[in-house]
């Protein structure tokens, strides 16, 4: 099924931007804006560690994924696309056959990303977005509050233009949304990331809210955009302004007094204010960047885009024999996309390694953590929707068993709902709902 836009033959003149005494906010999609031609080169226990969440996203498919096996020792057996992760065997569960039996099962891209984190169906439209609160956000508003920033959310390379077979490009590019119109602002820009968790700054940015100081050029804007992204720029500059105000909580509860952070201040460099073309460069230095704040208790909740549907990134530098887009390459055969999905897994493992290797008190971050890395399709060349690559890290302050394969390919409809993962996920830290999306009970394999 062919696009109405490709990814791979459109750009937006420059990254569309309000600006404001030297700060920049990356807009939502808008459809007034015009697309141009391709080329231009624009950019817990109350007194111990607490629980942090995370979200990896991979998109258009994986290869040398679902090969994965119980080993007859009891370890896992690893297919070639998660090899990286065998060091950390007894750190995960990798799941088979879970699904989001109301998302697209077939077809195009462009709904998959954006059901991921809910499993409800997007409205088929250009102009009327609308899917649903993303799991990570209800813990963000439920949950996680208390921290600097009450979820951080990061995208290894930056939107993708155009839209697919009549979805609006905005759901090519989010898996995270505030409510069922707005999708969570993703930070692309490895040194305005950085910024984010250590509030340093390191543009001399104004003390001033980021809304006061981008108002200007936001009300030029809306008297230029169509009545429909008028109300799309009202709801995202709401959202950032409700992000605005959540971080102006304190760092730390009053239930969190009797521990503290790993470290206080970060232990890596500042990344340049330059582009980073090259997405294994970003997508490392975003993975640090989550890693980091972790380790400082400057959120708990965080989610990372490391592709996006139909994504055009490349990876030649990373896997030599990956000389097309992403996109193209996840449609093709066997190898570079395995060797592509290896690449990302062991980036994926040294970020739990490090998670690992941060010790609180007799246990680690990862100890206390829950890692999701997910995809909203097994197979890019069938758009396979009907398995999804469901890999969990940690073991939730000691509530979740670990070293698992699980297989709920047979189950029934009803035992494969990602969502009652999402319910397990929930009551592990202490949030017990009586229903999320289509799912009204936990699965008990992934909690106590």
């Amino acid at each position: 099924m062919t696009p109405d836009v490709s990814c791979s033959t459109a750009r937006v003149p420059r990254r569309r931007v309000l600006h404001g005494l030297g700060v920049s906010l990356c807009l939502p999609w808008l459809e007034s804006l015009p697309v141009a031609a391709a080329g231009d080169k624009g950019s817990s226990a109350a007194s111990g560690p607490p629980q942090r969440v995370a979200f990896f996203y991979i998109a258009n498919g994986v290869r040398g994924w679902d090969k994965t096996r119980q080993a007859a020792d009891g370890g896992i057996d690893f297919d070639f696309g998660l090899a990286p992760l065998a060091g950390l065997a007894k750190d995960v569960n990798v799941a088979h056959g879970l699904y989001h039996p109301g998302g697209e099962q077939n077809g195009t891209h462009g709904a998959k990303a954006a059901s991921m984190l809910s499993g409800a169906k997007a409205n088929h439209s250009t102009t009327e977005v609308r899917i649903a609160e993303s799991f990570d956000q209800l813990l963000a508003r439920t949950w996680g509050g208390g921290t600097h920033l009450p979820s951080l959310d990061l995208s290894c390379e930056p939107p993708c233009p155009g839209n697919d077979v009549g979805y609006a490009s905005v759901y090519l590019n989010n898996i995270s949304w505030k409510t069922a119109t707005v999708p969570v602002p993703r930070e692309f820009n490895p040194a305005l990331a950085f910024d984010s968790v250590t509030g340093r700054g390191g543009r001399g940015a104004s003390t001033k809210k980021i809304l006061d100081l981008v108002l200007g050029d936001a009300r030029d804007l809306r008297r230029r955009v169509s009545t429909a992204d008028q109300r799309r720029l009202d709801d995202y500059l709401e959202s950032v302004g409700d992000l605005e105000r959540r971080i102006d909580r304190s760092f730390v509860t009053a239930a969190d007094a009797a521990w503290h952070p790993a470290i206080s201040d970060p232990d890596m460099d500042r990344p340049a204010d330059r582009p980073y073309p090259d997405i294994a460069e970003r997508t490392q230095l975003m993975v640090d960047v989550l890693a980091l704040a972790f380790r400082m208790d400057r959120t708990r909740i965080g989610t990372v885009m490391l592709n996006n549907e139909r994504s055009d990134a490349s990876y030649r530098k990373v896997v030599a024999k990956a000389t097309a887009a992403y996109h193209d390459i996840s449609h093709g055969g066997e190898h570079p996309h395995a060797d592509i999905v290896a690449y990302i897994a062991t980036v994926f493992a040294g970020f739990l390694q490090k998670l690992k290797d941060t010790r609180e008190g007799e246990t680690s971050i990862l100890d206390n953590s829950q890692i999701l890395l997910a995809g909203s399709m097994l197979y890019g060349p069938s758009h396979d929707s009907k398995r999804l690559p469901v890999l969990m890290a940690g073991r939730a302050g000691g509530r979740v068993k670990t070293g698992q394969v699980l297989d709920f390919a047979t189950a029934g409809d009803e035992k494969r709902r990602l969502n009652r993962l999402f319910l397990s996920m929930a009551r592990n830290v202490g949030l017990e709902l009586p229903r999320f999306g289509d799912a009204d009970s936990p699965l008990e394999e992934f909690c106590s």
